[in-house]
Protein backbone atom coordinates (compact mmCIF):
# COMPACT_ATOMS: atom_id res chain seq x y z
CA UNK A 1 0.00 0.00 0.00
CA UNK A 2 1.07 3.64 -0.20
CA UNK A 3 3.96 4.63 2.01
CA UNK A 4 7.35 6.29 2.19
CA UNK A 5 10.15 6.33 4.73
CA UNK A 6 10.63 10.10 4.61
CA UNK A 7 10.66 11.58 8.12
CA UNK A 8 8.51 14.66 8.70
CA UNK A 9 9.24 17.34 11.29
CA UNK A 10 6.95 17.53 14.30
CA UNK A 11 6.05 13.83 14.11
CA UNK A 12 6.91 11.19 16.68
CA UNK A 13 9.54 9.66 14.39
CA UNK A 14 10.93 13.10 13.52
CA UNK A 15 11.20 14.12 17.17
CA UNK A 16 12.72 10.76 18.08
CA UNK A 17 15.30 11.05 15.31
CA UNK A 18 16.29 14.52 16.51
CA UNK A 19 16.64 13.36 20.10
CA UNK A 20 18.74 10.33 19.19
CA UNK A 21 20.96 11.95 16.58
CA UNK A 22 21.56 14.85 18.94
CA UNK A 23 22.87 12.32 21.47
CA UNK A 24 25.24 10.68 19.00
CA UNK A 25 23.05 7.89 17.64
CA UNK A 26 22.79 6.95 13.97
CA UNK A 27 19.27 6.81 12.51
CA UNK A 28 18.42 4.96 9.28
CA UNK A 29 14.99 5.22 7.62
CA UNK A 30 14.09 2.16 5.54
CA UNK A 31 11.89 1.84 2.48
CA UNK A 32 10.50 -1.61 1.65
CA UNK A 33 8.45 -3.06 -1.19
CA UNK A 34 4.73 -2.33 -0.98
CA UNK A 35 1.57 -4.28 -1.72
CA UNK A 36 -0.22 -5.04 -3.94
CA UNK A 37 2.77 -4.85 -6.30
CA UNK A 38 4.79 -6.96 -3.86
CA UNK A 39 2.95 -9.25 -1.50
CA UNK A 40 4.00 -10.65 1.82
CA UNK A 41 6.66 -11.60 2.88
CA UNK A 42 8.50 -9.09 0.66
CA UNK A 43 8.07 -6.41 3.33
CA UNK A 44 9.76 -8.29 6.18
CA UNK A 45 12.34 -9.73 3.78
CA UNK A 46 13.34 -6.15 2.95
CA UNK A 47 13.34 -5.00 6.57
CA UNK A 48 15.58 -7.86 7.62
CA UNK A 49 17.87 -7.24 4.65
CA UNK A 50 18.18 -3.60 5.71
CA UNK A 51 19.39 -4.65 9.17
CA UNK A 52 21.88 -7.08 7.63
CA UNK A 53 23.13 -4.32 5.31
CA UNK A 54 23.71 -1.96 8.22
CA UNK A 55 25.61 -4.63 10.14
CA UNK A 56 27.66 -5.68 7.12
CA UNK A 57 28.71 -2.06 6.57
CA UNK A 58 28.97 -1.07 10.23
CA UNK A 59 32.62 -0.04 10.02
CA UNK A 60 32.10 2.21 7.00
CA UNK A 61 28.94 3.69 8.52
CA UNK A 62 30.58 4.18 11.95
CA UNK A 63 27.85 2.31 13.79
CA UNK A 64 27.94 -0.34 16.51
CA UNK A 65 26.65 -3.64 15.06
CA UNK A 66 25.93 -4.92 18.56
CA UNK A 67 23.43 -2.14 19.32
CA UNK A 68 20.67 -1.97 16.71
CA UNK A 69 17.07 -1.05 17.51
CA UNK A 70 13.94 -1.09 15.36
CA UNK A 71 11.23 1.58 15.39
CA UNK A 72 8.06 1.51 13.31
CA UNK A 73 4.47 2.72 13.15
CA UNK A 74 1.37 0.80 12.04
CA UNK A 75 2.54 -1.66 9.33
CA UNK A 76 6.05 -0.51 10.20
CA UNK A 77 5.32 -1.39 13.82
CA UNK A 78 4.44 -4.92 12.75
CA UNK A 79 7.75 -5.15 10.88
CA UNK A 80 9.76 -3.67 13.75
CA UNK A 81 8.17 -6.17 16.12
CA UNK A 82 9.00 -9.05 13.78
CA UNK A 83 12.60 -7.85 13.64
CA UNK A 84 12.68 -8.21 17.40
CA UNK A 85 10.86 -11.53 17.64
CA UNK A 86 11.13 -13.63 14.46
CA UNK A 87 14.49 -15.40 14.32
CA UNK A 88 16.12 -17.24 11.41
CA UNK A 89 13.73 -20.15 11.81
CA UNK A 90 10.86 -17.97 10.59
CA UNK A 91 12.33 -18.07 7.08
CA UNK A 92 12.33 -14.31 6.50
CA UNK A 93 16.11 -13.96 6.14
CA UNK A 94 16.52 -14.19 2.38
CA UNK A 95 18.57 -12.14 -0.06
CA UNK A 96 21.96 -10.42 0.25
CA UNK A 97 24.34 -10.52 3.23
CA UNK A 98 23.53 -14.11 4.09
CA UNK A 99 24.95 -15.11 7.44
CA UNK A 100 24.80 -11.59 8.86
CA UNK A 101 22.30 -11.45 11.77
CA UNK A 102 19.11 -9.43 11.35
CA UNK A 103 18.44 -9.40 15.08
CA UNK A 104 17.79 -6.17 16.97
CA UNK A 105 18.41 -5.35 20.60
CA UNK A 106 15.32 -3.21 21.32
CA UNK A 107 11.99 -2.37 19.66
CA UNK A 108 9.70 0.65 19.70
CA UNK A 109 6.36 -0.39 18.20
CA UNK A 110 3.77 2.26 17.48
CA UNK A 111 0.29 0.75 17.14
CA UNK A 112 1.38 -2.08 14.86
CA UNK A 113 -0.98 -5.04 14.35
CA UNK A 114 0.51 -7.88 16.36
CA UNK A 115 -1.94 -10.81 16.12
CA UNK A 116 -3.47 -11.02 12.65
CA UNK A 117 -5.31 -14.19 13.69
CA UNK A 118 -7.23 -12.49 16.51
CA UNK A 119 -10.73 -11.17 15.92
CA UNK A 120 -9.59 -7.77 17.26
CA UNK A 121 -7.79 -7.51 13.91
CA UNK A 122 -9.19 -10.08 11.47
CA UNK A 123 -12.82 -9.00 11.93
CA UNK A 124 -12.21 -5.30 11.30
CA UNK A 125 -13.13 -3.58 8.01
CA UNK A 126 -9.50 -2.50 7.52
CA UNK A 127 -8.21 -6.06 7.87
CA UNK A 128 -10.85 -7.43 5.52
CA UNK A 129 -9.93 -4.84 2.90
CA UNK A 130 -6.13 -4.99 3.22
CA UNK A 131 -5.39 -8.62 4.01
CA UNK A 132 -6.09 -10.02 0.51
CA UNK A 133 -3.99 -7.26 -1.10
CA UNK A 134 -1.06 -7.53 1.28
CA UNK A 135 -1.01 -11.22 2.18
CA UNK A 136 -2.89 -12.80 -0.72
CA UNK A 137 -5.35 -14.57 1.60
CA UNK A 138 -8.72 -13.62 3.12
CA UNK A 139 -8.86 -12.23 6.65
CA UNK A 140 -9.96 -15.29 8.56
CA UNK A 141 -8.96 -17.16 11.74
CA UNK A 142 -6.44 -20.00 11.78
CA UNK A 143 -4.79 -18.92 8.53
CA UNK A 144 -1.14 -20.10 8.52
CA UNK A 145 0.02 -17.11 6.47
CA UNK A 146 -1.49 -14.63 8.93
CA UNK A 147 -0.25 -16.52 11.98
CA UNK A 148 3.23 -16.52 10.47
CA UNK A 149 3.01 -12.76 9.89
CA UNK A 150 1.94 -12.07 13.48
CA UNK A 151 4.66 -10.85 15.87
CA UNK A 152 2.74 -12.32 18.80
CA UNK A 153 3.29 -15.81 17.35
CA UNK A 154 7.04 -15.59 17.98
CA UNK A 155 7.18 -14.34 21.58
CA UNK A 156 9.57 -16.42 23.67
CA UNK A 157 11.86 -16.01 26.64
CA UNK A 158 14.92 -13.91 25.88
CA UNK A 159 13.26 -11.46 23.49
CA UNK A 160 14.56 -7.87 23.38
CA UNK A 161 12.81 -5.16 25.41
CA UNK A 162 9.75 -3.54 23.82
CA UNK A 163 8.17 -0.12 24.19
CA UNK A 164 4.68 -0.24 22.68
CA UNK A 165 2.85 3.03 22.02
CA UNK A 166 -0.87 2.83 21.32
CA UNK A 167 -3.65 5.35 20.83
CA UNK A 168 -6.44 4.66 23.30
CA UNK A 169 -9.04 5.65 20.70
CA UNK A 170 -7.48 3.81 17.74
CA UNK A 171 -10.25 2.32 15.56
CA UNK A 172 -7.85 0.85 12.96
CA UNK A 173 -5.49 -1.17 15.15
CA UNK A 174 -7.41 -1.83 18.36
CA UNK A 175 -5.63 -1.28 21.69
CA UNK A 176 -6.27 -4.98 22.36
CA UNK A 177 -3.58 -5.78 19.78
CA UNK A 178 -0.87 -3.89 21.64
CA UNK A 179 -2.14 -5.11 24.99
CA UNK A 180 -1.92 -8.74 23.85
CA UNK A 181 1.69 -8.34 22.68
CA UNK A 182 2.81 -6.83 25.98
CA UNK A 183 0.90 -9.47 27.94
CA UNK A 184 2.65 -12.23 26.00
CA UNK A 185 6.05 -10.60 26.51
CA UNK A 186 5.41 -10.32 30.24
CA UNK A 187 4.24 -13.94 30.43
CA UNK A 188 7.47 -15.05 28.75
CA UNK A 189 9.55 -13.13 31.27
CA UNK A 190 10.52 -10.43 28.76
CA UNK A 191 10.37 -6.66 29.22
CA UNK A 192 7.34 -5.06 27.59
CA UNK A 193 6.07 -1.56 28.37
CA UNK A 194 2.74 -0.31 27.04
CA UNK A 195 1.97 3.41 26.79
CA UNK A 196 -1.70 4.13 26.09
CA UNK A 197 -2.06 7.63 24.66
CA UNK A 198 -5.28 9.32 25.77
CA UNK A 199 -7.38 11.07 23.11
CA UNK A 200 -5.32 9.51 20.28
CA UNK A 201 -6.61 7.64 17.26
CA UNK A 202 -4.60 5.72 14.68
CA UNK A 203 -1.37 7.46 13.79
CA UNK A 204 -1.67 9.34 17.12
CA UNK A 205 -4.13 11.66 15.42
CA UNK A 206 -6.12 13.62 18.03
CA UNK A 207 -9.48 12.02 18.80
CA UNK A 208 -11.98 13.55 21.19
CA UNK A 209 -11.93 16.79 23.10
CA UNK A 210 -8.78 16.47 25.19
CA UNK A 211 -5.09 16.83 24.32
CA UNK A 212 -2.85 13.88 23.49
CA UNK A 213 -1.52 12.60 26.80
CA UNK A 214 1.44 12.03 26.71
CA UNK A 215 2.19 14.57 23.98
CA UNK A 216 4.07 13.69 20.78
CA UNK A 217 7.18 15.40 22.11
CA UNK A 218 6.84 13.59 25.43
CA UNK A 219 6.43 10.23 23.71
CA UNK A 220 9.51 10.83 21.57
CA UNK A 221 11.58 11.68 24.62
CA UNK A 222 10.25 8.62 26.45
CA UNK A 223 11.25 6.44 23.49
CA UNK A 224 14.70 8.04 23.32
CA UNK A 225 15.17 7.42 27.04
CA UNK A 226 13.98 3.83 26.64
CA UNK A 227 16.50 3.10 23.87
CA UNK A 228 19.33 4.82 25.69
CA UNK A 229 18.57 3.02 28.96
CA UNK A 230 18.25 -0.39 27.32
CA UNK A 231 21.27 -0.20 25.03
CA UNK A 232 23.53 2.45 26.56
CA UNK A 233 24.85 5.59 24.99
Amino acid sequence: MLGDAAIGPGTFIGDLESALVGSGWAFASVNYRLAPGSRWPAQINDAKCAVRYLRAHAAALHIDPARVAAVGASAGGQLASLLGLAGPGAGFDVGPYAGVPSTVQAVVDEFGPTDLDATSWSATPVARALTPEVFGVPSQPACPVLIGASPASYVAAGDPPFLVIQGAEDDVVAPAQSEELVQRLDAAGDRGTLVLVAHAGHGLVPSGSGPLTPSIAGLAQQAANFLTDRMGR
